[in-house]
């Protein structure tokens, strides 16, 4: 909307400045309009999840502005009917810098978490460090809350998907601090959760598992302390595979898909719990993450 004369109070005209097309079939919106230095006009926007294999979650896109008889022509005008298209290439704002991304693989050698982790509660300081044995992240157990799913559990650390269409991750776990009747390993979520980890029975033994959104499949027995879990994903199909020396894998746990869903798509990460009691710990030797899209990292 912009007013047909000076005043607040309109009259209005209406005018729509971007629509889909140009091979987007998302809706583009939340978006807001911006100036560069050189007075160049832009406008970043999402692309909000209605389309059938949504699991990337909503990509975030930087629109060159033209303004043309004082509206702001979004995108570029493709099919020439006055209105906007989303650009899935153009020149930089600010030419001379390299591109760069998120970082996401972690030797987890810094005392300082990574800007690509994030919590899926509240962050409890007292259950996670950097510090106690270096180079490796410790995360404790505590007991979930409310039904005492994956939801609920509290000490859940992951990071969003990244590339288009192929990805993937493996890490190294160490399992000699867990105590009996806790569950922890490498966790996929977002609309769904599909989790691939290890399960201490009150015996002390510990027993791999699969839990495909609520549905759990007991695996074998584990003898030693270390554990490779990989997951793969081709588009929204995603696999785990698990090893014993690093060398040699083992697909566990049947294919799936990945979901959009509680506003976010796929997060890889790993999970921490206990259903009894707050005992018992994982330490995570490395994340390795490896997929179809720009590489870099964000200075402090």
């Amino acid at each position: 909307l912009r007013s047909k004369t000076d005043s607040i109070y309109g009259p209005y005209e209406k005018k729509v400045v971007l629509e889909r097309g140009n091979g987007v079939i998302r809706s583009c919106s939340q978006g807001g309009l911006m100036q560069a230095p050189d007075g160049s006009w832009w406008y970043t926007h999402q692309l909000i999840q209605n389309i059938r294999d949504p699991f990337q979650g909503r990509p975030q896109c930087l629109e060159p502005v033209a303004w043309i008889d004082g509206w702001p022509i979004i995108g570029e005008d493709i099919d020439g009917d006055g209105i906007g298209e989303p650009v899935l290439q153009h020149r930089k704002p600010i030419s001379g810098y390299p591109v760069t991304a998120p970082p996401t693989s972690d030797e987890f050698e810094s005392p300082e978490r990574g800007h690509q982790w994030e919590w899926n509660h509240n962050p409890r300081d007292t259950h996670w460090s950097l510090s106690e044995r270096p180079g490796f992240l410790r995360l404790r157990a505590s007991v979930p809350v409310g039904e005492g799913d994956f939801w609920g559990a509290c000490n859940t650390l992951s990071q969003r998907i990244m590339g288009t269409t192929r990805g993937e991750a493996v890490a190294r776990l160490d399992l000699s601090g867990m105590q009996p009747v806790q569950r922890a390993g490498f966790v996929r979520f977002g609309g769904v959760y599909h989790l691939l980890g290890v399960h201490v029975q009150d015996d002390g033994s510990k027993h791999l598992f699969f839990n495909a959104n609520g549905t759990l499949e007991a695996g074998p027995p584990l003898a030693g302390d270390q554990l490779w879990i990989r997951t793969r994903n081709e588009g929204d199909q995603a696999e785990f595979a698990y090893s014993i020396d690093g060398a040699k894998y083992r697909e566990f746990g049947a294919k799936f898909t990945v979901k959009f869903g509680k506003w976010t798509g796929d997060r890889l990460g790993f999970f921490c719990w206990n259903d009894r009691r707050a005992a018992g710990h994982i330490d995570v030797d490395y994340f390795r993450y490896d997929y179809d899209g720009p590489r870099g990292t964000i200075s402090e």
